[in-house]
C-alpha cells in the first residue's frame, strides 16, 4: 500500500463486483468489451465480465452489453477467476 501511495495511486476496496458486471452474448463481437474487463465467466449462451470501472461498464453497455441485474444471471452464482 505504501508503494502505491508513493506513486500517487489510491486504493479503493469494493464489497461486491456485481456493480461492475455486464453480460454479453457469446456470439456477439465483443473483443473491445473483453479487452477492458478484469475477469470473465463463460456460461451457456453468454459471458459475464467484470469491468475495470463504471465508465467502462457504461461504454460496454453502449456497445450492446447488458447489466447483470437485467440479464437474469445471479451474481452469487458466479465464481470469479482472474484472467
Amino acid at each position: 500500500m505504501k508503494i502505491l501511495e508513493e506513486y500517487y495511486y489510491g486504493l479503493t476496496v469494493e464489497d461486491g463486483v456485481e456493480d461492475y458486471c455486464v453480460v454479453v452474448e457469446k456470439k456477439a463481437d465483443s473483443n473491445d468489451i473483453r479487452r477492458n474487463s478484469l475477469m470473465r465467466k463463460r456460461r451457456r449462451q453468454h459471458e459475464t465480465l467484470v469491468m475495470k470501472n463504471k465508465l467502462l461498464k457504461k461504454k460496454a453497455m453502449e456497445k450492446g452489453a447488458i447489466n447483470l441485474e437485467e440479464s437474469g444471471v445471479r451474481g452469487e452464482e458466479l465464481v470469479w477467476k482472474p484472467r
